[in-house]
């Protein structure tokens, strides 16, 4: 015990930092129709709902609008007004400088209320929800891959693989949807960034599966172009 104290110590004198804390995104997040526009809803976080944060990222999924960045109040609460209609699914996540929390993907309902989105092949079909592409400056280009794994008792249809709007600096390599994955079978999908301009490029690429049960999985692409 006086060793490890005496470590501590000495870490602390010379001046070893802790480890950031990232963001967290939960507690009670809410929607609700906005009357006066038709089309919109209000997404609101309570207080305590985003911690270790300065900003919560949102995006729908379904619409090609643009992403909103919200600033996050002093007691952790949020508010946004986004473009949305019944069942779309919004993807939500929160920030502070380069560190994010993990994605929340939620669906509005009929009544604007928004629940977890559904995820029924989670257990079997797993892709991370975020991929990171290595800098690049403008014009050059860089690649990342990301891992599809299928541990699902029956072979699974992968529809399409494509980017949620339109992102020049972001292109699929490989493979071409739609495929078939066998159970047991991995695969992965090659990304290339090549930016345009300087700074965090950024968009969603959404996989889409039909059987053995309809599935999706966002995953949130971004890098730094210097």
């Amino acid at each position: 015990m006086r060793r490890l104290l005496f470590i501590a110590a000495l870490l602390a004198g010379c001046g070893v930092n802790p480890l950031p804390v990232p963001p967290e995104l939960g507690g009670e997040i809410s929607g609700s129709t906005c009357l006066p526009c038709d089309g919109t809803i209000r997404v609101a976080g309570e207080p305590g709902s985003a911690k270790n944060a300065d900003a919560v990222w949102l995006v729908n999924l379904d619409r090609q609008s643009e992403p909103l960045l919200v600033p996050v109040a002093n007691d952790g609460s949020f508010e946004a007004l986004m473009d949305a209609l019944p069942g779309d699914e919004i993807r939500l996540q929160a920030r502070r400088d380069e560190l994010r929390s993990v994605p929340l993907d939620l669906v509005a309902t009929v009544d604007a209320v928004l629940e977890p989105a559904a995820r029924p092949l989670a257990d079997c079909f797993v892709v991370e929800p975020e991929l990171e592409l290595d800098d690049a400056t403008v014009g050059a280009t860089s690649f990342a891959t990301l891992t599809l794994s299928h541990d699902c008792d029956t072979s699974l249809t992968i529809d399409s693989i494509a980017l949620r709007a339109p992102a020049p600096a972001f292109e699929i390599a490989a493979p071409v949807a739609p495929f078939v994955l066998a159970p047991g079978e991995t695969t992965t999908v090659t990304i290339q960034l090549t930016p345009e301009a300087a700074g965090l490029v950024e968009e969603v690429l959404l996989i889409e599966v039909s059987s053995p049960e309809p599935d999706r999985r966002p995953v949130t692409l971004f890098g730094i172009a210097d």
